[in-house]
């Protein structure tokens, strides 16, 4: 359980920076909610299938309050955050722009949860957050910006935010998963069968799909409620400072968006801060039961 701890930082930042670029390739062959739709189903058929694989005796049974905030969180992470972000890169603004309004949310974490943080702490989320806007000032992508695109990017921040604070200790991830995709799988086929279906079937949709439901959907997503669960708030919140510069990476790499020497500067910024806010504080101890 030691090398998760250490290594979930890294993979839930691989993982989740992905998803912006898999929307944007998934957009040209279907429309915003017909693709939130199909990803949600497949992410409640793989989250059952991994529930019943994985299931333990030892699993304690959650009470009606638990269910409740499992599926609070569900409404705002799996719901709200994924609607207003793929609906932001809908309206034709760049991954790289769309995350940079998500890098905020390390900035908003200490305020919502009433962090006291030292001097040092603070300069770190500045510099952080100016190696971001200098990143993004290097891709020449700022003419991108479009009011509606601005809106859903901020809704996204917001529901992002109130829906990571919030803790789900009462509950298994797998068992909360379930019920959270459940959720959203009504609600996205509810849409889309009222505003009607079109879907262009073609393998790279489909990798879009199942990278989406697969790595992002259930993979960042478990690694997410169990680092908010296992650490301290604001040290997670930061890896969201990393979030764009590796989303410029992915946009490089399978669209050739161009990096050039500004956007670098603006990543060794980012890199440097992350580095040093979280050697600067010890992450949270995990107790015996909260390994199980």
């Amino acid at each position: 359980m030691n090398h998760l701890i250490i290594l979930s930082p890294i993979l839930f930042l691989v993982m989740w920076s992905s998803g912006a670029v898999m929307v944007k390739l998934g957009l040209q062959y279907t429309n915003e909610w017909n693709f939130l739709a199909l990803r949600a189903l497949l992410s409640l058929l793989f989250i059952s299938i991994t529930y019943k694989l994985v299931k333990k005796p030892l699993w304690p049974s959650p009470s009606k309050d638990h269910i409740k905030d499992a599926l609070v969180t569900g409404l705002l992470l799996q719901v709200c955050y994924l609607s207003f972000y793929t609906l932001a890169i809908g309206t034709g603004m760049s991954p790289g722009l769309v995350t940079l309004i998500l890098g905020a949310h390390p900035l908003l974490v200490p305020f919502i949860q009433q962090i006291t943080l030292p001097i040092s702490k603070k300069i770190c989320l500045i510099i952080g957050f100016s190696g971001l806007c200098i990143a993004v000032i290097g891709t020449s992508q700022l003419k991108e910006m479009n009011g509606w695109g601005n809106v859903f990017a901020l809704l996204a921040l917001l529901s992002l935010t109130f829906g990571t604070v919030k803790k789900n200790e009462g509950i298994h991830p797998v068992r909360a998963m379930v019920y959270q995709c459940l959720l959203s799988s009504i609600i996205f086929t509810i849409v889309s069968t009222v505003i009607g279906w079109s879907v262009e079937w073609n393998i790279l949709l489909l990798i879009a799909l199942l990278w989406m439901s697969l790595v992002v959907s259930i993979g960042a997503f478990l690694l997410l409620i169990y680092m908010n669960n296992h650490d301290q708030p604001d040290r997670v919140s930061l890896l969201f400072y990393a979030v764009p510069p590796t989303t410029y990476c992915f946009d490089y790499a399978i669209f050739g968006t161009t990096l050039s020497k500004v956007t670098l500067l603006g990543i060794s910024l980012v890199t440097i801060s992350i580095v040093y806010y979280r050697k600067r504080t010890d992450p949270k101890p995990l107790s015996e039961k909260s390994l199980e």
